[in-house]
């Protein structure tokens, strides 16, 4: 009779062994839709390539703003239509901003108060057409926003607001959108430093 009660206890230790294993795994799992890896891997790409793209053009003495202009609408025609970027490069007082959204994509400075004798300084805002390219300088600031439109649930459009602060010499930015169903993938970031 007592080794049966000690086979019970056996049984009873691997199972409950085996319950908390199986919580753990449960726990650990998590699924990345191929949508959603598909813009972390495009903007990581993306950003790779870019870095090279200005290397390569440092080093070799060429236009590094013409590079990355080609550059970009190469990669536009691989990643196709179903994700959506803006690039932002050049420096502090003459940036290109190519913009292949679907929409109107607006740009402005982060303005505040203290300019002009305690005014603050005009409102510096300019639209980008879909799938199109400006020339941006900015005046007064040293953070340019870039305001995107964004569809909401309940079909209303809403604007969000990307900032991006400035430096001296070369700046590179980007923001990549994926939507899929009703859920909308943003990643933002830059190159250099």
């Amino acid at each position: 009779m007592k080794g049966k009660r000690g086979q019970y206890f056996i049984l009873a230790a691997v199972i409950i062994v085996i319950i908390l294993l199986g919580m753990y795994a449960i726990t650990s799992y998590t699924e990345m839709r191929p949508s959603q890896a598909r813009i972390y891997d495009l903007s990581g790409n993306f950003l790779l390539e870019a870095q090279n793209v200005i290397d390569y053009g440092i080093y070799n003495d060429e236009d590094v703003n013409e590079l990355l202009e080609n550059f970009s609408y190469k990669f536009h025609e691989y990643a196709g239509n179903d994700t959506e970027f803006i690039v932002i490069y050049g420096n502090r007082s003459n940036l290109t901003i190519i913009s292949f959204f679907q929409e109107e994509v607006n740009v402005s400075e982060e303005t505040a108060g203290g300019f002009f004798g305690g005014n603050p300084p005009p409102n510096i805002e300019e639209t980008i057409p879909a799938y199109n390219k400006i020339t941006f300088a900015p005046r007064y600031s040293d953070v340019i926003i870039i305001k995107l439109p964004r569809k909401k649930p309940d079909g209303t459009v809403e604007i969000v607001m990307h900032r991006f602060p400035l430096r001296e010499h070369q700046n590179f930015f980007y923001i990549f959108r994926a939507k899929h169903s009703d859920i909308e993938e943003i990643v933002k970031g830059e190159a250099g430093g």
